[in-house]
């Protein structure tokens, strides 16, 4: 009995030893792995608050979300993780679209398999690829392990300033909802952790570009002034001819509810509104 409560013991202090040296001495932790099947990117809580039609009908119950998921909601585009987006993954990609069309499960299939280790950019709301090859010791340490990394943004990341692969909007999401913006204005990227938790619930905008339209906004101020003037929604009607010659887009300014054209050149998009001079171009913050 002795010997035997000492081989416990034994396998005790070596079990605490492998997580021990999982930790770093800076925090991070040696990941575990990498995500190989949809069901290892798939978050039920991000699911559920962003289809709060089926938070009525599957609360908090992951199993049957995740079976939602695989059976309709892959295939309907509904986000199921801030790591991946497959509208934008398609749009980025269009050698993929020509491969696999509308075949959404393949787009997953491919990231997870291929696209991460080829350093593809995700369309998700934070991008963990770029968040590692952005910083060489969290890329020593994570590897390709996209979960880790993000996991690894939420707990160190953002309250370091590291900021690279995050492609939520903080500047738009504050202006559209001031009262938030107000209350983070010395921290705007801490609004993230605000969407995640409430706004993405809350069915918030401002968050991102659309795949119907984007927002830009003219900052009086300069670049990270706080009290934008008029916040601008585009949406492309004719798209620039290869030639260079002037195209447009319908704009709504959110601010006074105009809605006008807005013109575009070789130099990219730039807002005439009447309400406002003649913008200048170092002075504007838009969706990438």
């Amino acid at each position: 009995m002795r010997r035997t409560g000492i081989r416990k013991f034994g396998k005790y202090l070596l079990t605490l030893s492998v997580i021990g040296a999982m930790v770093l001495g800076n925090g991070l932790m040696v990941s575990a792995s990498e995500p190989k099947e949809v069901k290892d990117l798939f978050d039920a809580e991000y699911y559920r608050k962003a289809n709060p039609d089926l938070a009525k009908l599957y609360g908090n119950n992951a199993d049957e979300l995740y079976a939602h998921f695989m059976r309709y909601g892959i295939y309907e585009g509904r986000d199921c993780t801030p790591l991946f987006d497959v509208d934008i993954y398609k749009q980025t990609y269009p050698e993929l679209v020509e491969k696999y069309g509308n075949d959404n499960p393949k787009y997953y299939e491919q990231y997870l398999s291929q696209g991460i280790a080829e350093g593809r950019e995700s369309g998700g709301l934070f991008d963990a690829v770029a968040y590692a090859n952005a910083y060489p010791d969290l890329k020593a340490v994570y590897g390709n392990d996209i979960n880790g990394l993000y996991q690894h943004f939420l707990e160190h990341g953002i309250y370091e300033g590291r900021l690279e692969g995050l492609n939520f909007n903080y500047w738009c999401y504050g202006a559209l909802n001031p009262e938030l913006g107000k209350a983070y204005e010395d921290k705007p990227q801490y609004l993230y952790l605000q969407y995640i938790r409430e706004g993405l619930e809350q069915g918030k905008e401002g968050a991102r570009t659309s795949v119907e339209y984007r927002y830009t906004y003219c900052d009086p101020d300069g670049y990270g002034g706080k009290d934008p003037k008029h916040l601008i929604r585009q949406w492309t009607v004719a798209q620039m001819p290869e030639d260079g010659k002037i195209g447009y887009d319908e704009a709504y300014c959110e601010v006074c509810g105009q809605h006008f054209r807005d013109e575009m050149d070789m130099n990219g998009y730039y807002v005439r509104h009447l309400h406002m001079p003649e913008p200048d171009y170092n002075r504007w913050k838009g969706n990438k």
